[in-house]
């Protein structure tokens, strides 16, 4: 069987799908998120030298959690079932507190 990786415009996509299901689901109203950009940030190296340099981390995975992915060459790949249980642990949690 062959494994099938998505590159971040693919996996924003899978998110947003997951995003449209939950909105329906809970009746939520839509907050339109851009997924393509909270995965750039969660790529970012949170403890690069300017990072601590500055005195805090860069990107988003102190409010968002790591966003699991690997790298093939330099180009981050991402599977399905990670994606998934990044928004259910994550995203989805925090989307509800602000809905209640």
């Amino acid at each position: 069987m062959r494994t099938i990786y998505l590159n971040k415009f693919e996996a924003s996509v899978y998110l947003h799908r997951l995003y449209d299901e939950l909105l329906i689901i809970e009746g939520l109203d839509d907050k339109h998120p851009d997924f393509y950009s909270i995965i750039t940030e969660n790529l970012r190296n949170p403890i690069s030298p300017d990072a601590v340099k500055k005195g805090y981390p860069r990107g988003n995975r102190v409010t968002y959690g790591k966003i699991e992915h690997i790298r093939i060459g330099n180009r981050p790949c991402f599977f399905r079932s990670e994606l998934k249980k990044w928004f259910i642990l994550h995203y989805a949690p925090k989307l509800l507190l602000e809905a209640a």
